[in-house]
């Protein structure tokens, strides 16, 4: 896995002001899973990484790009019914 993804998905978190446990629980995943994927000591799975980027507009691509990700989406949705998003 490149080492920019785990790092691209952390930042894409930081810019919609997401925490980790408020994504991890989005994707249906453990926080200590989230963290040990932006830290790149586990790779994520592809359902999850699609799932990420259709969260906040991201091509597959943009998480192996060097460019930074600067734009926070104005989002609001329901993930569940436990987990209301604002982004």
């Amino acid at each position: 896995m490149d080492k920019r993804i785990g790092l691209k998905i952390k930042e894409a978190r930081q810019t919609a002001q997401l925490n980790q446990i408020q994504l991890s629980k989005f994707l249906g995943i453990d926080q200590s899973n989230l963290s040990k994927i932006e830290s790149d000591e586990r790779t994520i799975e592809i359902v999850n990484l699609k799932k990420i980027a259709n969260l906040f507009s991201m091509s597959l691509l943009d998480f192996q790009s060097e460019t930074p990700i600067y734009e926070k989406l104005n989002l609001s949705f329901k993930a569940d019914n436990i987990v209301n998003l604002l982004i």
